[in-house]
């Protein structure tokens, strides 16, 4: 068989600039991520302050090396070996040194691996990789982050010319090309390496590639069980996914300004991996997270498409799946201020719970609302959640009260006046709503939804000259908003 070669997902030598652009990511003295908002880095920043930065779990990198002489990187390297033929662990690419630093912006208490499987040029061999994976195996790595792969020939070269004609004619379709190779061509060691690493209960995480069709191993080695990363651009506030992510992401993750490429994307992912590992209770069984993480992607991918009822059969499997959610279910386990099911748990209940929302299945969505509220009672959000799910089913009451307990925990929380004033004008209490809606402006006055409702609720209770004003000051907000997105 012969030796197949490893290359980076990523140009072969990165633009040295971005050693620079690393250490701006957080500004050291605010604490503050420079990147434009987005919900990653504002989530991370909120993971720390609850105390989780990746202390105990071990990252293997295997990549082109790593700078140990890095300021940022001083004790953080716990060993390291040279698979490459360049005779020494230290970085002579640039590429591993800027992944080793990524993780540690995202969990920084968390140690590093330095497994060397390419060379100054990015290149490596199969048998490098695989030796480069297994040694991080061995040396109890937790999680392993891969930005590099080999790049898979078209398979149908492998085959007898009359069935490359037929296929090629007539069945060229990507899963049943894929679905003979796994069976008919050579076994990949990278592939294989990779499933060791799954099978001893490590997280792996893989750039995607950057070429449109490029699908490189181990990514599709072992199918919802690596987490295959692509790219997002998140200049504009709202991250997009980049067009040169090859298919079939799991996750996409943050790129990097003057960056183009996902293999800075993936330890992204990585990090946030040790993050949530940390959560864990570490004496039960390992927490499948690649495939959870995978089901709830698909899940958010379905919700934010408008398919909410598909989106919760996902979500709905997620959480049958999770044995930490099972500990809870046999009372092993307290769920209140339980920090795995703050960082994991709530945001899944609580998209469960919008989709219950979205699909008029208010109780169900009440139930989902009531275990975040054990989950983070402290947290306004959950509380004006499960008052919008008793509003919705006529619990006006009830509704009043979780608003009340939100606004308690954050005054100035704009939205929670909102619901307050929603439920009051269901009730037939309208100038209590207008009064409610106001205090809201008062709150945040860049927000349109208050001015429509003010407008028309003065409307209706005949105070038109009101109503007009809301309306003009609506119109003067919505100019200053697009001026603000332009």
């Amino acid at each position: 068989m012969s030796e197949r070669e490893a290359i980076l997902l990523e140009a072969a030598e990165p633009d040295k600039s971005l050693l620079s652009v690393i250490p701006q990511l957080v500004d050291p003295i605010t604490g503050k991520y420079a990147l434009p908002a987005h919900s990653f880095f504002e989530g991370v920043a909120r993971i720390h302050r609850e105390g989780i930065t990746g202390l105990g779990e071990i990252v293997a990198i295997v990549d082109t090396g790593i700078d140990h002489s890095h300021p940022l990187l001083s004790g953080a390297i716990l060993n390291a070996k040279d698979f490459s033929k360049d005779g020494t662990t230290q970085d002579l690419n640039g590429h591993g040194t800027i992944v080793a630093l990524i993780i540690r912006y995202v969990a920084p208490n968390t140690n590093i691996l330095n497994a060397k499987a390419l060379g100054k040029n990015g290149r490596g061999s199969e048998q490098s990789l695989a030796a480069a994976m297994d040694w991080a195996r061995k040396q109890n790595a937790t999680v392993v982050n891969i930005s590099a792969g080999i790049p898979e020939v078209d398979p149908l070269t492998t085959y007898p010319t009359f069935l490359r004609k037929y296929f090629s004619n007539k069945l060229r379709t990507h899963w049943i090309v894929y679905s003979l190779r796994r069976h008919w061509s050579q076994r990949c060691k990278v592939c294989e390496a990779a499933d060791r690493l799954i099978r001893a209960g490590i997280n792996v995480c893989t750039a995607v590639g950057n070429q449109k069709g490029i699908v490189t191993c181990p990514g599709r080695g072992k199918k919802r069980a690596i987490l295959v990363v692509g790219a997002a651009n998140i200049t504009s506030g709202k991250p997009v996914v980049t067009p040169y992510s090859s298919l079939w992401p799991d996750l996409v993750a943050p790129e990097l300004p003057l960056a183009e490429g996902t293999s800075f994307s993936s330890p992204f992912v990585a990090g946030s991996l040790c993050l949530l590992r940390e959560t864990i209770d570490t004496k039960g069984p390992q927490v499948g997270l690649a495939k959870l993480m995978y089901i709830i992607n698909r899940g958010n991918f379905l919700f934010d498409a408008g398919y909410f009822k598909d989106a919760i059969v996902l979500y709905l499997r997620a959480l049958n799946r999770d044995s930490h959610t099972a500990k809870h279910k046999a009372n092993k386990k307290k769920v209140e201020n339980c920090l795995y099911c703050r960082i994991y748990t709530y945001p899944v209940r609580n998209r469960l719970g919008l989709a219950y929302l979205q699909t008029g299945q208010f109780t169900l969505a009440q139930e989902q609302f009531i275990e975040n509220v054990k989950i983070t009672p402290n947290f306004p959000d959950s509380h004006m959640n499960l008052g919008a799910s008793y509003r919705c089913n006529n619990s006006f009451e009830d509704a009043i009260r979780e608003y009340h307990q939100a606004l308690m925990l954050d005054k100035n929380k704009a939205e929670a006046y909102d619901g307050l004033a929603d439920t009051y004008a269901l009730q037939g209490e309208f100038n209590l709503a207008i009064s409610t809606f106001e205090q809201s402006i008062q709150k945040n006055p860049l927000r349109a939804y208050p001015y429509e409702r003010l407008s028309n609720l003065c409307k209706h209770q005949g105070f038109s000259e009101k109503a007009q004003a809301y309306l003009n000051a609506l119109a003067s907000i919505s100019i200053e908003n697009s001026n603000k997105v332009q």
